[in-house]
């Protein structure tokens, strides 16, 4: 369900949606428009571009007289407004007048995340040379509920690689992807964990919760529950004495028995 104009203008004022500044003119029936930034950046490939490799370019300024685009080539462009929500999940797409002279501010990067609100990058390219201006609305954002495991109020915000805000277009961090993964070495509870329930012979499932970790066994095993729960009570112990766990925080470190289900679980 898309939020209409009263939803939005309140969802500003309480900090759920950010659109910044925020000009009431500017609002539609059911969205947002944003602005071309004075900044634009084109790629320096004549070869071509190479997922694997970080592209190079420049980035450089529309002058007061525009600047023209021309067919055939991306050039990447900013909002002037800082937009997005920590509540709601953003979708950026063109205005039908930008539309109408060739204009296409994404080619496929159009919906964006909860947690991300900053300046947006534009994809943009042209079918017809056009001669664009900093300040011109070119952009409309809209907002839409989200229903399911990231839903109201989750703790799931994004954090990607694009998370930081720069007024500047950001160009593609994909050939990131390609990098080798750093192994992350087992957090101090985890090993701890592993001590107390070396040898045994029903390993629990663990799922990492903030800073700490819900235990407990797969169903084949609840007649070892007595025995593991003795297990976990002696850690759990351990932890506070080491430091590794705030006592007031049961949440931390928490015993949940016999799982009816292992999603979200992994063998410890």
């Amino acid at each position: 369900m898309k939020l209409g104009t009263d939803i939005i203008k309140l969802m500003v004022k309480n900090g759920d949606v950010v659109l910044d500044p925020f000009i009431e003119a500017h609002l539609g029936p059911n969205s947002y428009d944003l602005r071309l930034s004075k900044y634009l950046f084109v790629y320096d490939a004549p070869e071509g571009l190479d997922m694997r490799r970080e592209p190079v370019g420049r980035h450089f300024e529309i002058p007061e007289e525009g600047f023209v685009l021309r067919p055939g080539t991306l050039y990447l462009g900013s909002t002037m407004e800082r937009a997005g929500s920590t509540r709601y999940v953003p979708h950026l797409d063109g205005r039908s007048s930008g539309g109408r002279l060739g204009l296409s501010v994404h080619v496929t990067a159009g919906r964006g995340d909860i947690g991300f609100t900053g300046h947006w990058t534009l994809e943009l390219t042209v079918v017809e040379p056009l001669r664009v201006y900093a300040g011109v609305r070119v952009a409309q954002i809209e907002f839409d509920e989200l229903v399911g495991a990231y839903g109201l109020h989750s703790p799931k915000l994004y954090t990607g690689r694009y998370a930081e805000d720069d007024a500047r277009p950001v160009p593609s961090r994909l050939w990131r992807d390609f990098l080798p993964v750093e192994p992350v070495p087992p957090s101090p509870l985890r090993l701890l964990l592993q001590e107390g329930y070396k040898g045994a012979g029903y390993p629990p499932y663990v799922k990492a919760v903030g800073d700490g970790f819900h235990v407990g066994l797969d169903i084949c095993d609840r007649r070892e529950l007595s025995g593991a729960y003795d297990l976990f009570a002696w850690t759990a112990d351990k932890a506070v004495k080491r430091g590794l766990v705030d006592p007031t925080k049961k949440e931390a470190l928490r015993w949940v028995g016999v799982l009816p289900s292992l999603d979200g679980y992994e063998k410890l």
